[in-house]
């Protein structure tokens, strides 16, 4: 193999692997809050990447039908 294929082929083998590793750079998540979301800081709007934040769960509590301190 003469010197000029070698050279190129180191070439070739670089610049893949630079694309390669450039990819991961480009998708990095950024800053991202604990609900997976941030402030696009040049529209202002706050959007999420991991899908919306899971809406709050309230447990309904049984409530007496009797007033405090009265007797039963």
């Amino acid at each position: 193999m003469d010197i000029r294929r070698a050279f190129s082929i180191a070439w070739l083998a670089f610049g893949l692997l630079a694309l390669l590793l450039s990819a991961n750079a480009l998708g990095h998540p950024g800053g991202l809050d604990r609900n997976g979301c941030h402030t696009n800081r040049k529209t202002g709007d706050y959007h999420c990447h991991r899908g919306a934040p899971a809406a709050p769960r309230y447990v309904d509590t049984p409530r007496s039908s009797f007033a405090p301190g009265s007797a039963r």
